[in-house]
């Protein structure tokens, strides 16, 4: 009868232990199947999350730029002069308002507000304005924000303006690594320069980009 016992109490507890281990599977299986029906979910509230991470910091990097920064005018009526180019009716007032904005460069002398128009034109059309200097940026950074770039119009559909200040500075190697992006319309490029861009710039990233000369103001 001992014996007896001891062999009921031994096959009673391994099936407790099965119940207790099929259980613990079931709950395993079930929370993968709950991650894996949610991951696209998932992928989109983080990056909602970080759009309004990004949104935030624009908004504080505003709040605290210096007064010159915080008073560049941000339309296109608030900006003076470049009548030649921006006037009611034109086709470069008209491609930023009607979202048609292609590649461009912008060339004059400093102080003419190349860079106020580019920071226009994001403001205007929505999309995300990156800045590089060309005196300092590599071919590395600039990789980097086409990546970010990619990211972006593939996770929210937003755009990307690549604000290149001083875009002469650039080599042949560092143009080139522009020009797959700009084809593609992966970045809408703004080359800034107070350079003739068609002695600085390379030919090929050139015939891409609408070249557009803005003057001195009046007295």
């Amino acid at each position: 009868p001992l014996a007896w016992a001891l062999l009921e109490r031994e096959q009673l507890l391994g099936a407790e232990v099965a119940l207790v281990v099929g259980g613990r599977l079931a709950r395993e299986k079930r929370l993968r199947e709950v991650l894996g029906a949610g991951l696209g979910h998932g992928k989109s509230i983080l990056r909602r999350v970080s759009d309004l991470f990004a949104d935030a910091a624009r908004k504080t990097a505003h709040e605290t730029a210096p007064l010159a920064a915080r008073l560049r005018p941000r339309s296109l009526d608030e900006l003076v002069g470049q009548r030649h180019v921006l006037a009611e009716g034109s086709a470069l007032r008209l491609a930023i308002a009607e979202d048609r904005m292609h590649s461009a460069i912008l060339y004059g002398p400093p102080g003419v507000g190349k860079t106020t128009l580019a920071r226009i034109v994001a403001e205007t059309t929505g999309a995300e304005f990156e800045e590089l200097s060309a005196v300092s940026a590599t071919v590395a950074e600039v990789r980097a924000v086409l990546q970010r770039a990619r990211a972006r119009l593939g996770g929210n559909g937003r755009r990307t303006i690549l604000f290149l200040d001083e875009i002469h500075r650039f080599n042949k190697a560092q143009q080139d690594a522009l020009l797959p992006a700009v084809e593609e319309r992966l970045v809408t490029l703004i080359g800034a320069t107070t350079e003739n861009p068609y002695f600085e710039v390379n030919a090929a990233l050139l015939s891409r980009c609408e070249v557009y000369a803005l003057e001195p103001l009046a007295e």
